[in-house]
């Protein structure tokens, strides 16, 4: 367990200082692992944001998908649903971008994540 934790940690110290390539092979390490672990869906995220800040949008799409499957109960989920929304609205898919703010507002009102989607859901245009 001890082991795992580190992983995870030195997998996010690599996502904060950019080297996202490195972080994606951490978290990827970790969930296989320990693919039930408290943090799992947290690696997900991760490797969805490190792929997002890397210009994959297919593959940050993958892993925020993942996580929204795998971890329904997440309180990452929010966050990856707008995450996700982002990049859809920037390959140009705004109708499932759209849906995806709605999804989040409707489903989890009380979050800053919610916050962000009804702006993000105005910025697009009704």
């Amino acid at each position: 367990q001890v082991a795992s934790t580190e992983l995870f940690e030195n997998a996010r110290g690599d996502y904060m200082t950019g080297n996202y390539a490195l972080a994606i092979q951490g978290f990827t390490t970790y969930l296989n692992s320990s693919p039930q672990a408290a943090n799992a869906p947290l690696a997900l995220y991760y490797i969805g944001e490190a792929y997002r800040q890397d210009r994959k949008p297919d593959e940050a799409l993958a892993a925020y998908d993942r996580l929204i499957a795998e971890h329904q109960t997440s309180e990452q989920i929010p966050n990856a649903r707008v995450r996700r929304a982002e990049v859809l609205s920037e390959l140009g898919r705004v109708k499932e971008a759209r849906a995806e703010y709605e999804t989040v507002i409707k489903d989890s009102p009380d979050t800053d994540a919610a916050t962000i989607a009804k702006q993000r859901l105005a910025a697009l245009g009704r």
